[in-house]
Formats: structure tokens, C-alpha cells, sequence
């Protein structure tokens, strides 16, 4: 814990401005990436719902022998910009995903909770795993009624997640039973965006606006930080899920 405290807010800069929700998002990834997933078998990854192609271009980077397939609804310019020769990036449905066992690794990061059926979706997930596969799932819960400032402060957020978030919604347990329906057996099962987190992303956003508020939030970097490496390592409470399920062999 301490190690982690060093590497993450002093070598890397405690001020440095990021926006603590993706920056939360990553902390997890990186971690669980270095422990549970960057294994030897690991020869072919898929990014399911890949986005801007982050995630999918940091994996190409840390497994240079590996086979990177980042898939979107929607292409992304920011594509081009990463020019790994292993990496590949491709516009489809993730609803007409019908791969079979292709990959000894599927990557789903805040996207199945913009999909309806979402169940498909991870079934789909299922079948494109070799055996002993591994699945990633980061999935967000909405919990507009557990905000520690005022909700009335985010009811901008708040409306863009009724809008965007059409997928089915589950509690951590409901999730894990969703999974071993499928055929996955549980490697590892927690919240993210527990108490610190929320907190963290909540003081961020209210103070991402004037320019005196944008000040204050460049000095309480280094604090943001904290809570989210709280999160991590102590969370409190219910929060976003987050899953690493097996194919069995």
C-alpha cells in the first residue's frame, strides 16, 4: 500500500490534472492487468467497446507478441494515432459479435451498460474465449441517490446516464450469477467507485468548471488521488462492478 501511494502520487506527478474517473478506471486495469491477466498464454485480446482505443493500444504495448483487436459501434479518429503494429482497430456491433473461441482475452470496460440484452452481449463474450480465457468486465452501476454533495450538481450527468445507460443493471452478486449461468467461473469480484471513489469523481467534476474552481482543483490533485487509491486498496461500501470471470478449460 504504501509502495503503491509512492509510485502513484509522487513519481508520477501529484498535480498532474486528470479527470479522476477514467483515471480511477485505469488504476483498477493496470493493476488487475499486471496480477491476473498479462499471463504467457496470452496471444490474442479483444477490446470490446473500445472507445477512443486506450485501453487497447496499452495492452498492445505491454504485450508486443500479442494479437490487439479493439471493436467500437462507433470509429474513433483517435484510432490512427496509435501505430502498433500488432494492434487493429474495427467498426461493428457488439450485438452481432459471433467470434468463436479467438481470444484468450476479452477486455469490456464501461460499455455493456450502453447496450440492451446485455446478457447476449456476455454470452457473446463466452464464445469468443478459448478455453481457460479470461474476461475483464467493468461494468458502472447508476447510484444517483448516494452522492455526497448535492445530486442537484450533477443533474447534468445524471441525465446523460438516463439517456445512455439503456442496458440492464445488476448489483455485484447479481452480476456473478449472470456469469456462472453463462459458464464462467469467478476469479475475482469487487466494487470500484466505492465511497472514496464517488467522492473523489464528485469534488473533481464540481471544481472542473471557472477558472478560480480549476485552480483549486489543480491543488487538490494530490488529495483526488488519494481517495482514488483509497478506493482501490480500501474500498467502503457498494459501488461500480468489477469482474474477472474464466472459461472453463
Amino acid at each position: 500500500m504504501l509502495q503503491s501511494l509512492k509510485k502513484h502520487l509522487l513519481s508520477r506527478g501529484p498535480f498532474a490534472q486528470v479527470h479522476m474517473g477514467p483515471w480511477i478506471r485505469t488504476l483498477a486495469f493496470r493493476r488487475y492487468f499486471e496480477r491476473e491477466l498479462a499471463g504467457g498464454s496470452t496471444h490474442s485480446v479483444l477490446d470490446a467497446g473500445c472507445g477512443d482505443g486506450s485501453y487497447a493500444a496499452e495492452i498492445a504495448r505491454r504485450l508486443p507478441h500479442a494479437r490487439i483487436v479493439g471493436l467500437d459501434l462507433l470509429s474513433s479518429p483517435k484510432w490512427a494515432e496509435h501505430k502498433l503494429g500488432n494492434l487493429s482497430f474495427r467498426q461493428a456491433d457488439l450485438q452481432g459479435l459471433a467470434e468463436s473461441e479467438a481470444y484468450d482475452l476479452v477486455v469490456s470496460i464501461d460499455s455493456l451498460e450502453h447496450i440492451t440484452n446485455n446478457r447476449a452481449i456476455m454470452r457473446a463474450f463466452w464464445n469468443a474465449l478459448r478455453p481457460g480465457g479470461l474476461l475483464y468486465l467493468a461494468m458502472p452501476r447508476d447510484d444517483h441517490d448516494q452522492t455526497f454533495l448535492p445530486a442537484r450538481w450533477f443533474a447534468a450527468h445524471h441525465e446523460w446516464a438516463e439517456h445512455e445507460h439503456i442496458g440492464e443493471q445488476y448489483e455485484l452478486n447479481e452480476l456473478e450469477v449472470v456469469l456462472k449461468e453463462i459458464g464462467f467461473s469467478i476469479r475475482l469480484a469487487r466494487h470500484t467507485f466505492t465511497a472514496w471513489g464517488r467522492l473523489s469523481w464528485e469534488l473533481d467534476n464540481v471544481l472542473n468548471g471557472s477558472r478560480l474552481a480549476f485552480r483549486v482543483r489543480a491543488l487538490g490533485m494530490p488529495f483526488f488521488k488519494l481517495l482514488g487509491l483509497l478506493d482501490l486498496y480500501l474500498p467502503i461500501g457498494r459501488g461500480h462492478n468489477l469482474i474477472i470471470g474464466e472459461k472453463a478449460t
